[in-house]
């Protein structure tokens, strides 16, 4: 930013005017300097959209289709983000009720869907994989009398292109008030993509109010109702590459079709090009033949693309993922280039925003869905009124960046024994249920008691194992088995 001071001005009277001492000017709003803007207008993201977006959409699923990098863009992120899916924690000081509820509704998730029962995990996964051609993903809930389970609650994925608007009603599918908060959504009544409304189309709609919407982007604007496809800033990237892709094909078919052509090197004595190309014949394999005088083959060599080519198709891809905070070894699934350290460290930017994506997920999704299927649960009779405050958690899977376990694992060893964690954190951030894991843990110790066999943990606090009572019947020689087992194990 440049600073521009200016003169005094006097008025009529003589008398120094107010004017502005000063004037910013900013090198990008200059015209002369920088092209390409010629598209930028002073628009929000709402007009922008409600413009472009039907456009946007068809070319970001155009490439989602053809191209294998934009394809690998969606897929990598919600395998990464989503994985097998998020689990349910609840947090109350009743420990039963808190286990009755996760599991009935671990229960509920694994068919959860309305089309044909996906689980919460498919759901989740497929909403996320939505952000890049569509920016957004939408649910409204439904009752399915013949669901197996006590809670008919169920949810149906709704494409974003069913999200209109009737005539006279603008908005683009989403009516909101005055300060930009949704009332209502307006749901096209027939799918386009749907076989059975192939010969009658009607431009009806379903109105749900905003409250029944599980409706999932993230935000760019402060008043946004609509969402942006992720891969709208790689369009032009991923047409880009493609032309030099097949400019480079061409040129290299190009140059096969040839098979030799004549250079002239006496000029001063052999024969004009004009005179002697009527006389030039069509090579076969295996032929022999002389040339005019002064003349003598030379053939046209295929070149190989040029050797800056994949440093340039490198550069694009990692530019065509930065919008997504995937790295370069992502989107190319290659990291032959990066040491682990590197490879690993450029992960983490992947996973910062992952932990914003998941959260943005919880508050529009997953809050929103157990509440539906919590008054259900209740109503019901699945499951008991709670008599004091709980709250959620919901756990995701952890995604392992070390290729040697043992390392994190010493890790998370070396936390706990210091006391800067406890075992139920380390277990939480691995994506599983703390209880859960205490049980069967106990459970699993027990066994091993009861068989007579020291348990790794005994051996590492030290403690005596004495032979339980409920051992496993065998008479004198299941005991000598036992002995034998507890003798290998020492």
């Amino acid at each position: 930013m440049a600073l521009q001071r200016t003169s005094k001005i006097l008025d009529a009277a003589g008398r120094p005017a107010i004017v502005d001492m000063s004037r910013t000017h900013y090198d990008a709003a200059s015209n002369t300097r920088l092209l390409g803007f010629d598209n930028a207008m002073d628009v929000g993201l709402n007009e922008a959209l409600l413009a472009e977006q039907s456009i946007i959409r068809k070319r970001s699923r155009f490439e989602m289709r053809q191209n294998g990098f934009a394809k690998g863009l969606g897929r990598t992120y919600a395998n990464v983000i989503v994985g097998r899916g998020p689990h349910l924690k609840m947090r109350s000081a009743n420990e039963p009720w808190n286990q009755k509820v996760e599991f009935e509704f671990a229960r509920w998730a694994k068919a959860c869907g309305y089309r044909m029962g996906e689980s919460l995990a498919m759901q989740v996964h497929l909403g996320v994989k939505q952000f890049f051609p569509c920016g957004e993903y939408l649910a409204v809930p439904r009752i399915d009398m013949n669901a197996p389970t006590p809670v008919k609650l169920r949810f149906l994925m709704i494409r974003p292109d069913r999200l209109q608007s009737p005539v006279g009603i603008s908005g683009d599918g989403v009516e909101t008030d005055r300060d930009g908060r949704p009332v209502r959504y307006f749901i096209l009544k027939d799918d386009p993509d749907n076989q059975a409304n192939d010969f009658y189309f009607r431009r009806e709609f379903d109105e749900v109010p905003a409250g029944l919407m599980l409706h999932v982007f993230v935000e760019e604007d402060p008043i946004q109702f609509r969402a942006e496809p992720w891969l709208a800033t790689a369009l032009s990237i991923f047409h880009k590459l493609r032309r030099v892709d097949e400019g480079t094909v061409s040129a290299a078919e190009i140059a096969n079709k040839f098979a030799a052509f004549l250079k002239n090197t006496m000029p001063e004595f052999a024969q004009d090009a004009e005179a002697l190309l009527p006389s030039v014949m069509d090579l076969e394999d295996g032929t022999l033949t002389t040339l005019p005088p002064g003349y003598e083959p030379m053939t046209v060599k295929p070149e190989h693309p040029n050797q800056n080519l994949s440093e340039f198709r490198r550069d694009q891809l990692a530019a065509a993922g930065r919008g997504s905070c995937l790295p370069v070894n992502a989107v190319t699934g290659d990291s032959s280039r990066h040491n682990f350290a590197s490879a690993r460290f450029d992960g983490l930017m992947l996973a910062a925003d992952g932990e914003v994506v998941r959260g943005i997920i919880e508050n529009r999704d997953l809050d929103r869905r157990f509440g539906m299927w919590f008054a259900e649960a209740t109503r019901v009779g699945v499951i008991p009124y709670p008599a004091g405050p709980f709250m959620t958690q919901w756990l995701w899977p952890k995604n392992e960046a070390h290729t040697n376990p043992v390392d994190s694992a010493n890790a998370a060893k070396t936390r706990t024994s210091n006391g800067f964690t406890a075992v139920a954190d380390e277990v939480l951030s691995d994506g599983r249920d703390d209880i859960d894991h205490e049980a069967r843990l106990f459970a699993e110790v027990d066994r091993w008691r009861a068989r007579g066999i020291r348990h790794p943990l005994d051996v590492q606090g030290g403690q005596p194992v004495e032979k339980q009572p409920d051992a496993p019947a065998g008479g004198e020689a299941g005991a000598a088995a036992n002995s034998g087992k507890k003798g290998s194990q020492e």
